[in-house]
């Protein structure tokens, strides 16, 4: 971005955040910031260590793009942030709920510009114990609520396959949780100097993500890793749910 876009970036260094999560957002007020990129827990420690008094003099309405990946996301916890701190001028149409990986160079699906997070709700014993994403309504009380990570990047293509499909022949159909797996022009060749490792991950011109997920509408959205799965009396658990 800096090279490309000529635009001016300002690093934070991550010790300092965790520290006083505040010298985030007043970094924002100083350059006038407008696109940030953070993981769920880092929007959940602004909520639980910013007090009130800290806010005074903070503007946030310069924020045009809040990214939200690499972690699971959790409904609640943007939600929260927005509500928190709409009162400096943050606009919870900025959240940007994504997906991506260093080994496709970066985003692999991308919440619409502009929108904010948008969620599903969908029954829950029948995502752990059939693998299938049956929506439901919010009011539902076995409904779970799922953050978009938004729709496939543009020349990229996402397809969910079972764990056992080696060669990627069978998609399966759509709200089917399994494996998601990627392809397309920022694909890695490979892993550096690791020959094992990237026959391992790949799958024709497919990288196994190693990520349970399924498709709604042309969104992708993600359940957990599958090398994180709790298996309890043949029930499928993801440990964020917990």
């Amino acid at each position: 971005a800096p090279i490309f876009h000529r635009t001016p970036v300002h690093f934070l260094p991550a010790l300092m955040f965790l520290k006083r999560p505040v010298t985030w957002l007043q970094a924002f007020t100083r350059v006038g910031g407008t696109i940030a990129y953070a993981p769920n827990f880092a929007y959940a420690l602004c909520v639980k260590r910013i007090k009130a008094v800290d806010l005074e003099g903070l503007k946030l309405d310069s924020w045009r793009v809040a990214g939200c990946g690499a972690e699971p996301i959790r409904p609640e916890t943007l939600e929260t942030f927005a509500e928190t701190f709409s009162r400096i001028g943050f606009r919870k149409e900025a959240f940007l709920p994504s997906y991506g990986m260093a080994e496709c160079s970066l985003a692999i699906a991308v919440t619409e510009l502009g929108e904010g997070m948008k969620t599903t709700s969908v029954h829950g014993p029948t995502l752990w114990e059939k693998g299938e994403a049956r929506v439901v309504s919010e009011d539902d009380e076995d409904a779970v609520r799922l953050v978009s990570c938004g729709p496939q990047f543009p020349e990229h293509e996402v397809s969910v396959f079972a764990s056992d499909d080696a060669a990627s022949e069978h998609p399966l159909a759509e709200r089917a949780v399994g494996e998601l797996r990627i392809r397309g022009p920022s694909l890695m060749r490979g892993y550096w100097e690791d020959a094992e490792r990237t026959r391992e991950s790949m799958s024709g011109p497919w990288l196994k993500t190693g990520d349970l997920g399924f498709k709604h509408e042309g969104h992708v959205f993600i359940c957990g890793r599958s090398k994180e799965v709790v298996i309890v009396n043949g029930r499928n658990y993801y440990p964020q749910d917990m």
